[in-house]
């Protein structure tokens, strides 16, 4: 058992306490926090990374900024270890890929990529259980796409 598996277990909100959206946007909020800092911007880019997303379509924008409010309490009460297992919980398989796709986006939202981000990421591939060579091309093509 990897060690963010450790971390995670028996360390979980209740499991049908996040929706899909809601687990794919506690990802989010985790990722903004990896770095230890939450830019604006950072903020920012994940409202709009919401919007565009379908689990989204029917959340209004001020549903969407409350939902984002619910997230940032419990990251708060219960950190982000938690808060990332119980996301995985309540996604299923095929979403884990596009919740990964969009913390990736979130950590490079500000444009860099520090330790602390690299680390998440990689046990965040762990714990959603993204398979290596997904993850490594998916990096790849969003460090391609956050270059411009």
């Amino acid at each position: 058992m990897g060690l963010f598996r450790k971390l995670f277990r028996d360390q979980k909100l209740d499991p049908n306490s996040l929706s899909q959206a809601e687990a794919l946007a506690a990802i989010a909020v985790a990722a903004l926090a990896a770095d230890g800092y939450l830019l604006d911007e950072e903020r920012q880019s994940l409202v709009s990374a919401m919007a565009g997303l379908q689990v989204f379509k029917k959340y209004s924008s001020q549903q969407r900024l409350k939902l984002l409010e619910k997230l940032f309490d419990l990251l708060r009460q219960k950190g982000a270890h938690t808060l990332v297992h119980s996301a995985k919980d309540a996604l299923p398989p095929k979403l884990r890929e596009t919740a990964f796709a969009v913390a990736i986006n979130m950590v490079m939202a500000d444009g860099t990529l520090v330790e602390s981000e690299r680390e998440f990421l990689r046990q965040l591939e762990e714990v959603l259980e993204i398979p290596d060579a997904v993850a490594s091309q998916m990096v790849k093509s969003m460090l391609i796409k956050n270059k411009g």
